[in-house]
């Protein structure tokens, strides 16, 4: 993890709300079903926005982050819900500091693994290490949301690059200020999620004429 991350979820008040399509794909898919023995794991929770939404829903939630000031943060936030909702039965949470290139947990572990804009803070190596982690965490027939950037987003090719596809810094756009930022094709993304028995992938364009600003960004719905 950049170390720049530690110094964001130190200082920012982050973590209120969650991913609203994150919320809609998995609904769609979970919505009628016992999710008390539905596990999710998300890489990369911050302050826990998204596992707020799946504590308060009944599922088995689980984050990892390599900021342990972004645990710590999610811990707190998490914490005031499980207290005020404890009569209701509420299911526990378990954090983690750790890495996405070596999770510490068991083989075919969780129900739905997310990836909300955190692999992609990573160079192409440690994404791939990522994924493969990801998928072996996977329950069979079990679902991967990731969402990341496109490799038109403004800023995808300045800074110092230390690949094809990753920037140390970008100069510009949405990942100015965030440290090491790796931008995808949609080809990459195949590459990623082959073993996967099937695959939605969604691109979401957005213009900001005001700052000449163009993102791209690719969120991918797969299951084992």
């Amino acid at each position: 993890m950049d170390s720049i991350w530690e110094k964001h979820h130190s200082q920012r008040s982050w973590g209120k709300y969650p991913e609203i399509d994150l919320v809609k794909t998995v609904m769609r898919e979970f919505k009628n079903k016992d999710r008390s023995a539905v596990s999710v794991l998300e890489l990369g929770c911050g302050a826990g926005a998204n596992l707020s939404f799946f504590l308060c829903e009944g599922f088995q939630t689980y984050g990892i982050d390599g900021s342990p000031s972004a645990i710590n943060n999610a811990d707190k936030n998490l914490s005031l819900i499980k207290s005020s909702q404890q009569k209701k039965g509420t299911p526990f949470y378990f954090l983690s500091v750790g890495d996405f290139k070596s999770l510490p947990y068991e083989s075919e572990m969780f129900t739905i693994v997310v990836d909300n804009l955190s692999i992609y803070a990573n160079n192409s190596e440690t994404i791939d290490d990522a994924y493969k982690e990801a998928f072996r965490v996977l329950k069979p027939n079990g679902f991967m949301y990731s969402r990341v950037w496109g490799n038109n987003t403004t800023g995808s090719k300045t800074g110092e690059m230390i690949d094809i596809h990753t920037s140390k810094a970008p100069l510009l756009g949405p990942c100015q200020g965030m440290g090491t930022s790796h931008f995808f094709s949609r080809d990459e993304l195949l590459e990623h999620f082959s073993q996967f028995s099937s695959k939605t992938i969604k691109r979401i364009t957005e213009e900001n004429t005001s700052d000449d600003i163009y993102t791209e960004e690719w969120i991918v719905w797969a299951k084992k």
